[in-house]
């Protein structure tokens, strides 16, 4: 099962299990998960929010499964595409709802988006696949 396995992978083995998991998290306890996500109590506190993001995390745990899958398919590429896009787009959209949700707070929303564009550089540079590191010699 990993016997093709290198540490290069580890951001999207990862990646993987925080969003498999972690998209599980709000199914139980939405407004911890909006919590941890950064809203404010406004917003965390607020019933109507609360079945908004336990749809987002079904999403996201299917978006973990498919890295799983897609991993032990020996399909690195199409990881580092999946990294690549989440970590751009992601990263950005993160920044502007929480920017928006905390009324400027630039601190929660760049916490967000340094991490995300580092792992959207990962995936564009293809280090899980390891075509950066094959054209380099």
């Amino acid at each position: 099962m990993f016997e093709d396995f290198s540490v290069r992978h580890l951001p999207a083995l990862y990646v993987g299990f925080a969003f498999t998991f972690g998209g599980i998290w709000p199914l139980f306890s939405a407004p911890s998960s909006l919590r941890a996500f950064g809203f404010p109590a406004r917003i965390r506190n607020s019933p109507a929010a609360w079945p908004v993001m336990g749809i987002y995390g079904s999403r996201t745990s299917i978006i973990g499964i498919l890295i799983y899958t897609f991993y032990f398919q020996h399909k690195y590429t199409e990881l580092d595409t999946i990294l690549t896009i989440i970590g751009t787009y992601a990263g950005f959209v993160d920044t502007y709802i929480i920017t928006k949700a905390t009324e400027g707070s630039i601190v929660h929303s760049f916490y967000r988006l340094i991490p995300s564009l580092a792992l959207g550089a990962y995936g564009y540079y293809g280090l899980t696949s390891g075509r950066l590191h094959n054209t380099m010699g």
